[in-house]
């Protein structure tokens, strides 16, 4: 049985009334150094599903959560998956201890300027998702690796 579904379109409410105090809030959390995530659903209907507008305040007060589920969130909206393979965990790993080694000649609420030299978000996204496949490293290509064709 579908569902049945509330069709709206608040995007001109949002545009005019929500967005300007969302702004605010920002303004507010940013000089406060207070982590913020906000999502409306502003537009709903069943056929191109829900439109969500989301704002945030958290890269600008450097803090490590004990909980991120801000992160959590994010990674969700973007269509990241929620439980990432071996391989990508490895690497999360490694990126946070690099980060948590970074913090530690920090002063308290600085925050960490990263500038990525590319932006591969939208390329990770596709891999784990399984849209787009990866290619071996040189250097696995030069071992002796063995493959069982039975398994």
């Amino acid at each position: 049985m579908k569902r049945k579904i509330t069709k709206y379109d608040k995007t001109e409410v949002y545009k005019k009334e929500i967005a300007p105090i969302i702004s605010d809030l920002k303004v507010a959390c940013t000089f406060a150094g207070l982590p913020m995530f906000v999502t409306v659903a502003i537009k709903n209907d069943d056929k191109t599903g829900t439109t969500y507008e989301s704002n945030i305040v958290q890269a600008s007060t450097g803090y490590k959560m004990a909980d991120p589920c801000i992160n959590t969130i994010l990674m969700h909206m973007n269509g990241f998956p929620v439980d990432y393979p071996d391989y990508i965990k490895e690497d999360i790993r490694e990126l946070r201890d690099y980060l948590d080694e970074i913090e530690k000649t920090m002063n308290e609420g600085d925050a960490i300027d990263i500038d990525l030299k590319e932006n591969r978000l939208t390329e990770m996204n596709e891999i784990v998702a399984g849209k787009k496949k990866t290619v071996v490293p040189d250097k696995l290509l030069k071992k002796d690796i063995h493959i069982d064709e039975n398994i």
